[in-house]
């Protein structure tokens, strides 16, 4: 008599009942191999739950899947599909030259691309103003005639939406946002998709030097 994979849960979560258990571990003394792979399955499968229940995901990631959701949630019917950009490019990733002074040094360069797209971010915190001003451009390498004008662009922390641009005919934007950790940068591709990309951290305490710099 072999026992069912519902009873072989049962038994290695230690919630048979002490009858059906006692008659399953005599069943597994008696050498049945089949079953004995079942129950070693199961044992397993729980060491694995018992890992998984365990991790936490970093507040960061926490926060871009909260910032995504809100660009293209399911909630949505309208939404696009979502494309991540890949920094190719960081200005923090260059030595300062020889004579920079330190307050140049907070202007960040990132270059991002995405298939054809490239996106390339000029910012500048001012923790005068607890403020960080952006100037940006999106293109694409392989358009003929490019159409550029009109894409719309937001910067989002988590759900909430800090400031929104829309790019010009050459593709350019300008915005201006409060500095904040985990933030994303999203553009919307005419109807075709969502751009997105993670921005540097500019932190309430140290507005002037990004994290990336920090390190």
């Amino acid at each position: 008599m072999h026992f069912t994979l519902e009873e072989w849960s049962d038994f290695a979560r230690q919630r048979a009942t002490d009858e059906s258990a006692a008659a399953m571990q005599s069943h597994l003394d008696r050498g049945c191999a089949e079953c004995a792979h079942i129950e070693a399955m199961w044992r397993s499968v729980l060491a694995v739950a018992g890992r998984e229940s365990r991790f936490e995901a970093p507040e960061s990631g926490v926060r871009y899947a909260r910032a995504l959701f809100s660009v293209a949630g399911p909630q949505k019917p309208e939404s696009l599909p979502v494309r991540f950009a890949r920094l190719v490019f960081s200005s923090f990733a260059e030595p300062l030259r020889e004579g920079v002074r330190g307050a140049e040094s907070g202007t960040c360069h990132l270059l991002f691309e995405e298939g054809n797209w490239l996106l390339d971010l000029h910012l500048k915190p001012h923790p005068e103003r607890y403020r960080v001003s952006m100037v940006g451009q999106i293109l694409e390498r392989l358009q003929t005639r490019p159409a550029y004008d009109g894409h719309s662009v937001a910067i989002l922390h988590e759900k909430i939406e800090l400031a929104r641009a829309e790019t010009n005919e050459f593709g350019e934007f300008q915005l201006e946002f409060s500095p904040d950790d985990e933030l994303l940068l999203s553009v919307r591709l005419s109807g075709e998709s969502v751009l997105v990309s993670a921005l540097p951290g500019f932190t309430a305490k140290s507005a002037a030097v990004p994290a990336e710099r920090r390190l």
